[in-house]
């Protein structure tokens, strides 16, 4: 019976540095593996889209995240746009409010909502108010129960990774990220309008086919927007 030891693995390691084809390469195997994005699902996945929004809409309740997507953040981002969505529709009304507007709006939507407070808490995510009071059940993800002894900048950590956020802060950070979106939309629209041909720009926030500004807000669209443009997140694979 044989077995691996550290020197065999630092030696693939070292030669795949180099640039020496061992056939040891897992991510590139993997990948070849996989079936990418195709030029016909990107043509299709407008109306993939429209026909979920449909579905959603028949529904007594909407879909917009579960406890198994991984860190709380991601629900989060996606809850509180989706609220977003519901209080302001598109992003030029939420760029030009008040974060003082947006923050009260967002507050009063879940306050009057029960349902909503219910499912956000439901997934593990704290829900903070104007005020800094503190809506959570036993399953909250963000922080870990119980805590003692934190400070200011742990809630504003806490805030930021798990907690659905009606303060004025990060109303004030909504806002700007509504205005860098539709600066994103508009870049995109007149470098696309200058090389139609160009494939280096996606169309989000494009209509496909007229090319005209689609400015209603995708929870979806917000969340990947934040990752890759305040995370960096941004893949260097299609997938």
């Amino acid at each position: 019976m044989e077995m691996i030891t550290a020197e065999d693995i630092a030696e693939v390691v070292m030669l795949e540095i180099e640039g020496k084809g061992t056939g040891k390469d897992v991510v590139g195997a993997i990948e070849s593996a996989l079936l990418g994005p195709s030029y016909r699902g990107g043509v299709m996945v407008k109306d993939a889209i429209k026909y979920l929004e449909e579905i959603s809409e028949k529904t007594e309740f909407p879909s917009v995240a579960f406890e198994i997507l991984g860190p709380p953040r991601l629900s989060k981002l996606l809850f509180e746009a989706y609220i977003l969505s519901q209080t302001f529709r598109t992003y030029d009304k939420l760029a030009n409010s008040e974060p003082s507007e947006i923050s009260e709006r967002m507050w009063s939507y879940i306050s009057e909502n029960e349902k909503i407070l219910n499912y956000i808490t439901s997934v593990g995510l704290g829900v903070l108010s104007p005020d800094l009071e503190l809506y959570y059940t036993e399953n909250l993800k963000v922080p870990k129960l119980p805590v003692e002894n934190f400070k200011e900048r742990d809630i504003r950590l806490w805030a930021k990774e798990g907690w659905v956020d009606t303060t004025y802060e990060n109303a004030k950070l909504w806002r700007n990220r509504a205005i860098m979106i539709l600066e994103n939309i508009e870049d995109k629209r007149r470098r696309i309008l200058k090389d139609k041909a160009s494939s280096v720009d996606d169309r989000e926030g494009l209509d496909p086919s007229s090319l005209k500004a689609d400015l209603r807000i995708i929870p979806g669209y917000c969340a990947s927007f934040v990752f890759i443009n305040e995370d960096k997140g941004k893949r260097g694979r299609p997938y």
